[in-house]
C-alpha cells in the first residue's frame, strides 16, 4: 500500500489558490433555474395556452345552428365551402377555438393537419373586416403557439407574425390583445424566434399598443409579459431592443396590479442577466429601489423575481452590488430566508453567496444584517439539497474573501461546522473545493504564534480531518490536491508504519 507521501507526490497537479472570480460569482442560467418550478410556473412560463373558462361570453354567436363535428377536418371543409357565409365562418372558428382552449389536451396538431393554421392567418386580413372572426381567429393562433416549439414554428411558418404586426396596427383594441399573447408565445418559444419577432419589429409594435391603451388594463397584462419574452433567453436578444423597453418597464412597475408588477419584474431579472452593460442599463433606469420594495412588500409572487434581479445585479461588478446593498436589500432577506417556500430560501441564499463574494466590506454588511447564523443553520440543518447548496457557496466565500476578524467573529455562529458539513456535500466538485478552500482560510487565520492552532479542535469537533482524509478517494483531481494541501499544512497524517512529519508550518496562502 502506498503511503500517503508516495500518492501526494503522483496524483499532485498545480494547485489552484482560492476561488476565482468565476467560481465566488455564479451567474444562473435561466433555464436551469428551479424558481419557475413554484406554483405561479403556469402563469410565468414561456408559453400561456388561453383557456375558455365562460360558457356564455357577450362574444359568442347567437342564434346559429351549428351541427359541427369537433374534428378538425370537418370544421376546416365546412371553411373551405364557398357557400359558407360570415355568420357560419364566425361560428365556425369559434368552435375550434373552443376546441383548442381545453385544459387537457387540446388538439393542436389535429388543427395543423388540417390547415387551420393557414385559414386563420388569412382571416387576419383587413379585407375580412369583421372584428369577431379575427378576433376568435387570432385566439386560435395563440394556442396553436402554445404548443411544442415545431407547432410554434408552424404559426410562423404560415406568415404568422407580420400578419399579426399589421393586425397591431389596424384591428380592434380586443383583437390587439390576443395578437400580443400570440407573439408573445412566438417569442417564448427560443431565442432564434424571439430575435425573428425583435427583427420584425415586434418591440416598437408593443410599446406602441401600450402607450395607446394604456387605460385598459388586459392591454397591460399581456403586453408586461410579451416584454418579458422578448428580454428573455440566451443568447441575450440586442442591447438595442433592450434600450427600448427600460423606460415602459420603469412606469410599469409603478402600477397597481399584481400580474404587470410581476411580469415586469422578470423582464428586469431578464435584462439583469447580461453583462455588466446591461446591468448598468438597468441600473441608470433608476428601478433598484422600486425592485427592492417590492421584496418588502412580502408577496412572494413579487418575492421570486424581485430576488431574481437583484441577485444577477450582484453578480455584476463590486460597484454594481454596492448599489443594491445601498437601496437596503438585505434588510428584506429575513423573511425570504426564513420562507416556507424552499425555492424562495435558495433564491435568498444565493443572493447572498454573490454578495460575500465581493469586497470584505460588502461581506461586514452581511455580517451586520445578521445573517450568518440563519445562514449557518440551513447549512447543517434539514434543508433541501439545493438550498443547502446556495448557503455552502456563503459561507464559503465569506471565509476566503474575508477580513481575519470578519472570520474570528462568524466561528462563533458555526462556520467551521458547517463548512465541515460541506466537504461531505454530494454532486459539485466545484463547491467542495471551494468549501476547501474556505476551511484553509479559517485554519490559517486560527494559528497562534506558539504554532497552536485555535480553531483546529472545533474542526475536529466535526471530524473535519476524518472527512478531508476520505476526499484523498474523491476521483475530482482538484478536491483530491485541495484536501491533501490542508491534512500537509494543519493536520498530523500518519503513513502505514511512521507518522508524517511536515517541515514546519506551510506558507500557502488560502486568500
Amino acid at each position: 500500500m502506498a503511503s500517503f507521501q508516495e500518492r501526494v507526490d503522483a496524483r499532485r497537479k498545480t494547485f489552484k489558490k482560492g476561488i476565482d472570480a468565476d467560481d465566488a460569482r455564479r451567474r444562473r442560467e435561466d433555464e436551469t433555474v428551479q424558481l419557475r418550478k413554484a406554483k405561479r410556473d403556469e402563469q410565468l412560463s414561456k408559453k400561456r395556452l388561453m383557456r375558455d373558462d365562460t360558457e356564455n361570453s357577450e362574444n359568442e354567436p347567437v342564434n346559429v345552428n351549428l351541427s359541427l363535428d369537433p374534428g378538425m377536418e370537418a370544421a376546416a371543409a365546412k371553411l373551405k365551402d364557398p357557400a359558407i357565409d360570415m355568420q357560419t365562418r364566425v361560428a365556425v372558428v369559434t368552435e375550434i377555438r373552443k376546441q383548442l382552449s381545453r385544459a387537457k389536451q387540446p388538439p393542436i396538431q389535429e388543427a395543423i393537419n388540417a390547415g387551420i393554421t393557414s385559414m386563420m392567418i388569412k382571416f387576419l386580413d383587413p379585407s375580412f373586416d369583421n372584428a369577431k372572426l379575427q378576433f376568435e381567429a387570432s385566439w386560435v393562433l395563440t394556442n396553436i403557439a402554445s404548443g411544442e416549439s415545431h407547432q410554434t414554428q408552424a404559426v410562423v411558418d404560415a406568415g404568422g407574425v407580420p400578419a399579426f404586426l399589421e393586425m397591431l396596427r389596424t384591428g380592434d383594441v380586443e383583437t390587439k390583445e390576443q395578437v400580443i399573447w400570440a407573439m408573445a408565445n412566438i417569442a417564448g418559444d427560443s431565442a432564434k424566434l424571439r430575435d425573428y419577432c425583435l427583427q420584425a419589429g415586434t418591440m416598437d409594435a408593443f410599446l406602441a399598443c401600450l402607450v395607446q391603451h394604456e387605460s385598459r388594463t388586459e392591454m397591460m397584462k399581456h403586453t408586461t409579459w410579451g416584454l418579458s419574452n422578448l428580454c428573455r433567453g440566451k443568447p441575450r436578444p440586442n442591447i438595442e431592443y433592450i434600450s427600448k423597453a427600460m423606460p415602459y418597464l420603469s412606469r410599469l412597475l409603478q402600477v397597481n396590479e399584481p400580474e404587470v408588477l410581476t411580469d415586469a419584474l422578470w423582464a428586469l431579472s431578464y435584462i439583469a442577466d447580461g453583462d455588466e452593460n446591461q446591468i448598468d442599463l438597468l441600473l441608470h433606469s433608476g428601478v433598484v429601489g422600486t425592485v427592492v420594495q417590492a421584496l418588502g412588500c412580502g408577496n412572494d409572487d413579487y418575492g421570486g423575481p424581485a430576488i431574481r434581479v437583484v441577485g444577477n445585479i450582484a453578480t455584476g461588478s463590486h460597484a454594481q452590488t454596492q448599489v443594491i446593498l445601498s437601496c437596503g436589500v438585505l434588510s428584506q432577506l429575513p423573511y425570504y430566508l426564513h420562507s416556507k417556500k424552499s425555492n424562495l430560501v435558495k433564491e435568498a441564499c444565493w443572493l447572498l453567496s454573490n454578495v460575500t463574494a465581493g469586497t470584505p466590506e460588502q461581506i461586514q454588511t452581511v455580517i451586520d444584517a445578521g445573517l450568518v447564523s440563519r445562514v449557518v443553520e440551513l447549512c447543517v440543518g434539514g434543508s433541501s439539497h439545493l438550498v443547502r447548496k446556495e448557503a455552502f457557496w456563503t459561507l464559503a466565500n465569506l471565509a476566503v474573501g474575508g477580513y481575519p476578524e470578519q472570520i474570528h467573529a462568524t466561528v462563533p455562529l458555526g462556520l467551521i461546522k458547517a463548512l465541515v458539513e460541506g466537504l461531505t456535500f454530494q454532486g459539485d466538485a466545484q463547491l467542495i473545493g471551494a468549501v476547501i478552500d474556505g476551511l484553509g482560510s479559517v485554519l490559517k487565520v486560527g494559528l497562534e504564534e506558539n504554532g497552536e492552532n485555535r480553531y483546529f479542535a472545533i474542526m475536529e469537533e466535526s471530524e473535519g480531518s476524518t472527512k478531508l482524509e476520505a476526499l484523498q478517494e474523491d476521483a475530482n483531481e482538484e478536491v483530491y490536491n485541495k484536501a491533501v494541501k490542508i491534512l500537509q499544512t494543519y493536520c498530523e497524517v500518519e503513513n502505514d508504519e511512521e507518522a508524517y512529519e511536515s517541515e514546519g508550518p506551510a506558507t500557502f496562502n488560502f486568500a
